[in-house]
């Protein structure tokens, strides 16, 4: 994978891959590489703290659909956070 990528923007549900287990294939082999999701999947459920988007809490979600400006904010959110440890 060359160096030239900043951001991996991928769907928390895809068939075959999980949006978060190809972050994790990607992460391995480019640790700091930023990842931002996106899902149309309904978010979790407050009162019931149920996880309806299979996507880890610290990385920036966007949910579908989703305005320009909205997607903007996000990947810049992204690209700002420090690269996990």
């Amino acid at each position: 994978m060359g160096d030239s990528m900043d951001l991996l923007f991928s769907d928390v549900a895809m068939p075959g891959m999980s949006g978060p287990e190809l972050m994790a294939e990607v992460r391995r082999l480019r640790p700091s590489l930023a990842v931002l999701l996106m899902s149309g999947l309904p978010p979790a459920d407050p009162e019931t703290a149920e996880q309806k988007d299979p996507s880890p809490p610290e990385i920036p979600l966007v949910q579908k659909p989703f305005q320009m400006e909205e997607l903007l904010r996000a990947v810049r959110t992204a690209l700002d956070r420090p690269p996990p440890d």
